[in-house]
């Protein structure tokens, strides 16, 4: 009996112990004041700027456009593992165009990127 009472005063002892130590951290914390220091201050030129300037050579260029006279519609492709082609249309007519060929001697399709993206290159 003898031995608990004296385990319980020294934990109750170093428990005390801890907790003035938090509190005496806590006042310091609570006391002390942040140091400000004290830059010297930097000085920015200023800077003249005509707008009449600075809008002319912010103003995008004109893109050029490029007219095409394609006159297809492309309604669908088929994919293949060895090869694909593309579906087009114009007016009632269909033409099924392979990678690599012509249509109406003048336009050849390069290439289809993607089946789910559906880019096709070259018309």
């Amino acid at each position: 009996m003898l031995n608990i009472n004296k385990i319980k005063v020294i934990i109750i002892g170093l428990l005390a112990a801890l907790s003035l130590l938090l509190i005496f951290i806590y006042a310091q914390i609570l006391f002390t004041k942040p140091t400000f220091e004290t830059f010297n201050s930097v000085k920015i030129p200023s800077v003249n700027i005509d707008p009449g300037t600075a809008l002319k050579s912010e103003q995008p260029q004109s893109a050029t456009q490029v007219k095409t006279d394609f006159e297809y519609k492309i309604i669908g492709f088929i994919a293949g593992k060895e090869g694909s082609s593309v579906v087009v249309k114009k007016g009632n007519k269909e033409h099924v165009v392979v990678v690599g060929s012509k249509l109406d001697g003048k336009y050849k399709l390069i290439e289809k990127e993607s089946d789910k993206e559906r880019k096709i290159k070259g018309f």
